[in-house]
C-alpha cells in the first residue's frame, strides 16, 4: 500500500476522540427528573408521563424488585408492548441494579419463554395474566401486582441507589439472529450505552428535544429514540406500528425519528405526526439514494442520516449525514465515519488493512463493543476477537463487507456469507434493487439470490407498486436489461401488495421465499401430458416450484448451460431427438411441445402414457384418479431420477365407444393386461393417487394371484370405500353432484347449473372450453365422454370390494382440509398383510402432486426403489 493510501485508511479508522462519559443513563434521567419534574417525558396513547412521575414510579417498582432479589447482573425479561409501562419497568430494573431484556409481544408465547430461558433471566414481568401455580424455572410477575401499592416516596432504593450502577454492569440484553439459526442475546454494558447516547445526542441534535418510536422495543433500533431524549430532557412519543398502521398517532410530530429503509416508503402513508420534522435516522439495512429521494418528495426539509452498526456494537458505530439540499449519489449510500472513540477497520483475511476502494470485512473496536453473548462463550470468542492493533483490546467481527473511500467514508456492501455468483460474476443484490427503484412506479424493491442448482444461483426480484399502479414484470425486466448486465437482471419479478416486514421492521426474507409469481390461468395452464411434463422439467431445471405453459425459459433465468441440461432431461424423459437450437426457438413448454416429433409421448388420451422412457430399470406404473387422466404424474416423473421409466395408465371410454368397466376388479384386470404389453414379467411397481390407489391395490392383488412379484405398492391419499353415512344420491341430485366434480377436475369453481341434465352438461362443457384450462383442446364429444368416464369411475369406486395384498404398502396421507369423518390409514389394515408405512403430507388432497408435495413423494419413492435389490433386465418392450 503506498503512503498516501495508508494515510487515507488510517484517517478512516478513528472516530473523534473525546473524554469518556461518566454518568450512567439512569443517573442522567434522575437528574432531569430533579431539575424539571413537571416536563413531559413520555407520551403514549393520549397519556402523558412527566419526568417526576416516571422517576417516582420507577423508584417504587425498583424497591419491590430489590426485595425480590433483583440486583447487579440480574436479567429481567420484559414482554411488554411499546408503552409507558415498558419505560417504567426498564428504568426500575436499572435502578435496582439489573439489566432488562425486551421481548416482542408479537412473538408466540412459547418463543418468548424460550428466549427468556436462553438468556438465563432471573424473572419475567408481564402485563397479562400470570399462570396459577408454579410458572417454571423463571418466576413470572404481574406488573399489576408489583405496582399495586405505589409508594410516592422517591428516596434512593436501599442497597441499590443510583450511585451503585457501574459502567461495567449489564444494561440490557438484545437478541439478534444467528448464523446457526439460533438467536443470540447480546449483553450491552452501561458504559457502552452511555458512550453511544452521548455521541448520538450530539450527532443528532434534535434527538435531545424529542423523538417518535414506532418499532418493537425488542430491536436495538429503538434504543436511540427511547433513551436519547430522556438523557437530555426531551419527550419520547410512543406510536407502535402494527400491520402497517399506527393505532394512536402522536398529536404533534417530533423532531426526530429512527426507522429502517423498509419503513421509509411506509411513512408517507401514515399520519403526518408520525414523521419527523427535522432529522430522520435510517439504519438496519442497505439504504440507496433512490429511497432517500422518494422521502424528500414527502419531506424536503428533513436531514437524513444513514447509520450503521450491529447490535454487538451498541446500536451503531458510524453515520453519514445528508442535508436536505445535498445531492445524493446513485446506488448504495455510504454509512459515513466512526462514532467517538470508535475504530472501524476494513481488513483482509489475514487481518491486514485494505486500501480505499478495496472490499474487506468490517471490524469494530472501542467502547461501543458489547460484552459478548449471554451464556455463549464459544460464540462470543468467535466474534469478539483480540485486536492486532491495540494491545489488550477486543474487536467485534461484523461479518459485513465494506470499503473506505479516500476521504474516510465507509460503504457497506453486503455480507461475507450472502455474496453469490451468477454465471461466474459476483453479485450484490443491493445493486439490482437500486436499479429497480429507478422505476417511478415502485415504492419498494427486494432481490433474493436463490439456488437453482448446487453452486448456481438465480436472482428473484420482489416489487411493491405505488398506489393505483400495476407492474408488468416483462416490461420491468426489459428496462433492467437496458441498464444492467444480463447476470444482474432478475430471472423472475414478483409483484407484492406490500413489503413483508418482521415485527422489528426489517424485510421478512422468510416470507419472501414463500411467494410465487402468479400465472395467468388462461395462457399458462398446460393442456396435455406433454405440456404438463415439459412444465415440470422447465421448473426442475430452473429450480422454481412451477412455471406456466407460456413461461419463457430464458426470461425466467435460463441460460445456455441450463438449456443443455434441460434438453438432456427432455431427451431422457420422452425419448426424442431434441437439440439446443430447437429450445432457443421454442422457448416455452407449449411451443416446445408443438415442436416435438408427433407422437413423441403418444396422444393426450392414450391408454398408456410414456411419461419417462430413460433407463432400463423396472418402470413405475401410475394409475389415474377418478377423472381418468394421468397427466399430473408428469410432475412426479420429472422429480424422479432420469434413469427411472414412468408410465401413466389412463381410463377407457374417451372415444365414446366400447364398454366402460363395471367394477374396480374389471378395470384392474384390463390394466394388468396393459402392463404386460410393456413389461411381460415382473417385478412390478405400482402407484396410484385417489381412485388410482384403490385400483393399484387391486392390480397388485391380481398380479400376486398370477404368480408375479410386486415389489412396490404406493398409495397416494386413497382409501377403501366406507359405508355411506346417509342414503345414496340418485337421479338429478347425483347428476348435479357429478357435474360439480367435473368442474373441480377442470380447476373451476362451483357454478349454478340448469336443472335439465342435458342443459346442465352443455353448460359445464361451455365453462370448461371458455376457461382456457387443461381441457381446452378437447372437443364437445370428448368432454361429454369425460363426464361418462368420471361418473362411471365414481360409481365403481363406491362399490369396490378389495382383496388382501401380501406385502408392505407406502401410504401418503394429506392432512389438510380433511372432513371429520374422512377415512384414515387404519382403514387399509384389513387389506394389507404387511407393514403400512404412512407419510403425512402438509397439503390437501388436490395438492399432493403439486410442489412441494410431489418432491416429498419422489424422495420417498426413490429411497424405496433404491433399497430394492437389483433384479436384472426388466424385459421391457415398447407399448
Amino acid at each position: 500500500v503506498d503512503p498516501g493510501q495508508r494515510e487515507a485508511v488510517l484517517r478512516g479508522w478513528q472516530g473523534v476522540s473525546v473524554p469518556p462519559t461518566g454518568d450512567a443513563v439512569p443517573t442522567l434521567i434522575a437528574a432531569r427528573a430533579a431539575a424539571t419534574p413537571d416536563a413531559v417525558a413520555v407520551s403514549a396513547a393520549g397519556v402523558d408521563l412527566t419526568y417526576g412521575d416516571l422517576d417516582a414510579r420507577a423508584r417504587s417498582l425498583a424497591r419491590t424488585l430489590r426485595a425480590r432479589g433483583i440486583g447487579p447482573e440480574s436479567v429481567v425479561a420484559l414482554p411488554l408492548p411499546l408503552g409507558c409501562d415498558l419505560l417504567v419497568c426498564a428504568l426500575a430494573v436499572w435502578q435496582a441494579g439489573g439489566a432488562y431484556l425486551p421481548l416482542d409481544v408479537a412473538d408466540p408465547a412459547s418463543r418468548r419463554a424460550d428466549l427468556a430461558a436462553a438468556a438465563a433471566a432471573t424473572a419475567v414481568i408481564t402485563d397479562g395474566p400470570v399462570p396459577a401455580g408454579p410458572s417454571g424455572p423463571i418466576p413470572v410477575w404481574s406488573l399489576t401486582d408489583l405496582t399495586r401499592h405505589v409508594d410516592s416516596d422517591t428516596a434512593p432504593v436501599d442497597g441499590g441507589s443510583l450511585g451503585t450502577v457501574h459502567g461495567r454492569q449489564a444494561a440490557y440484553l438484545m437478541y439478534t439472529s444467528g448464523s446457526t439459526g439460533r438467536p443470540k442475546a447480546t449483553v450491552v454494558e452501561h458504559r457502552s450505552l452511555s458512550a453511544y447516547l452521548a455521541w448520538a445526542t450530539e450527532t443528532y441534535p434534535s434527538l435531545g428535544a424529542g423523538a417518535t418510536v414506532l418499532t418493537s422495543p425488542a430491536v436495538d433500533l429503538t434504543v436511540t429514540a427511547l433513551w436519547g431524549p430522556l438523557t437530555r430532557g426531551g419527550r419520547v412519543c410512543l406510536a407502535p406500528l402494527r400491520d402497517g398502521a399506527v393505532a394512536a398517532p402522536p398529536l404533534a410530530a417530533s423532531p426526530f425519528a429512527k426507522v429502517t429503509p423498509s419503513h421509509l416508503a411506509l411513512l408517507p402513508t401514515l399520519p403526518a405526526s408520525v414523521s419527523p420534522t427535522r432529522e430522520l435516522v435510517i439504519g438496519g439495512e442497505v439504504l440507496t439514494g433512490q429511497m432517500v429521494r422518494r422521502w424528500r418528495e414527502y419531506r424536503r426539509d428533513t436531514t437524513v442520516f444513514n447509520e450503521y452498526g450491529p447490535t454487538e456494537t451498541t446500536v451503531a458505530c458510524t453515520t453519514a449525514r445528508f442535508a436536505p439540499d445535498e445531492p445524493l449519489p446513485p446506488g448504495v449510500l455510504p454509512v459515513g465515519s466512526p462514532a467517538w472513540n470508535t475504530r472501524v477497520y476494513v481488513l483482509d483475511a489475514h487481518l491486514r488493512p485494505v486500501p480505499p476502494g478495496v472490499l474487506g470485512e468490517l471490524y469494530v473496536a472501542g467502547p461501543l463493543v458489547a460484552r459478548g453473548y449471554r451464556a455463549a462463550p464459544v460464540l462470543t470468542a468467535g466474534r469478539f476477537v483480540a485486536s492486532p492493533f491495540e494491545p489488550g483490546e477486543r474487536m467485534y467481527r461484523t461479518g459485513d463487507l465494506g470499503s473506505w473511500s479516500t476521504d474516510g467514508q465507509l460503504t457497506v456492501r453486503g455480507r461475507t456469507d450472502d455474496q453469490v455468483k451468477i454465471r461466474g460474476h459476483r453479485v450484490e443484490p443491493a445493486e439490482v434493487e437500486s436499479a429497480m427503484l429507478a422505476n417511478a412506479d415502485l415504492t419498494a424493491a427486494m432481490v433474493e439470490a436463490q439456488e437453482s442448482a448446487p453452486g448456481e444461483h438465480r436472482l428473484v426480484g420482489y416489487v411493491v407498486p405505488a398506489a393505483g399502479t400495476t407492474i408488468d414484470a416483462g416490461e420491468l425486466r426489459a428496462r433492467l436489461t437496458g441498464v444492467l448486465p444480463p447476470h444482474l437482471v432478475p430471472a423472475e419479478i414478483v409483484s407484492l401488495p406490500s413489503t413483508p416486514l418482521t415485527s422489528r421492521g426489517k424485510i421478512d426474507r422468510a416470507a419472501l421465499s414463500t411467494v410465487a409469481a402468479p400465472a395467468t390461468r388462461a395462457a399458462g395452464t398446460p393442456t396435455g401430458p406433454v405440456q404438463e411434463l415439459l412444465c415440470a422439467l422447465f421448473a426442475e431445471t430452473l429450480a422454481v416450484p412451477r412455471i406456466p405453459a407460456d413461461g419463457d425459459f430464458f426470461d425466467l433465468g435460463g441460460h445456455s448451460l441450463m438449456a443443455i441440461r434441460l434438453v438432456s432431461r427432455v431427451r431422457a424423459a420422452l425419448g426424442v431427438d431434441l437439440t439446443v437450437p430447437v429450445l432457443f426457438e421454442a422457448r416455452t413448454p407449449a411451443a416446445l411441445a408443438a415442436a416435438l416429433p408427433r407422437g413423441a409421448a403418444g396422444t393426450d388420451l392414450d391408454p398408456v402414457l410414456s411419461l419417462q422412457l430413460g433407463g432400463d430399470r423396472p418402470p413405475l406404473f401410475c394409475i389415474h384418479p377418478a377423472g381418468g387422466l394421468s397427466w399430473r404424474y408428469a410432475r412426479l416423473a420429472a422429480a424422479l431420477d432420469r434413469a427411472q421409466p414412468v408410465y401413466g395408465l389412463q381410463a377407457d371410454g374417451y372415444d365414446g365407444v366400447g364398454d366402460l368397466p363395471d367394477s374396480i376388479r374389471t378395470m384392474a384386470d384390463r390394466y394388468v393386461g396393459r402392463l404386460r404389453t410393456v413389461v411381460p414379467r415382473g417385478p412390478y411397481r405400482l402407484l396410484g393417487w385417489s381412485m388410482g390407489g384403490v385400483v393399484a391395490h387391486e392390480m397388485a392383488v391380481q398380479l400376486q394371484a398370477a404368480g408375479d412379484q410386486v415389489d412396490l405398492l404406493a398409495i397416494v391419499d386413497a382409501y377403501p370405500p366406507t359405508p355411506a353415512a346417509g342414503p345414496a344420491m340418485t337421479g338429478p341430485q347425483r347428476h348435479q353432484h357429478l357435474l360439480a366434480g367435473l368442474l373441480d377436475l377442470a380447476g373451476l369453481p362451483p357454478a349454478t347449473l340448469p336443472d335439465d341434465p342435458d342443459a346442465a352438461l352443455d353448460a359445464v362443457i361451455r365453462l370448461v372450453r371458455a376457461d382456457g384450462g387443461p381441457f381446452t383442446s378437447f372437443d364437445d364429444n370428448t368432454l361429454a365422454a369425460m363426464y361418462d368416464v368420471y361418473a362411471n369411475n365414481v360409481d365403481i369406486s363406491d362399490r369396490a370390494r378389495l382383496g388382501t395384498f401380501r406385502g408392505d404398502v407406502v401410504l401418503f396421507q394429506a392432512t389438510q382440509r380433511r372432513a371429520p369423518d374422512a377415512p384414515t390409514a387404519e382403514h387399509w389394515r384389513p387389506y394389507i398383510s404387511g407393514k403400512l408405512e404412512v407419510h403425512d403430507m402438509a397439503c390437501d388432497h388436490n395438492a399432493v402432486l403439486d410442489p412441494p408435495g410431489v418432491a416429498q413423494i419422489a424422495h420417498t419413492i426413490s429411497d424405496r426403489l433404491a433399497a430394492i435389490a437389483p433384479v436384472g433386465s426388466s424385459g421391457r418392450q415398447g407399448p
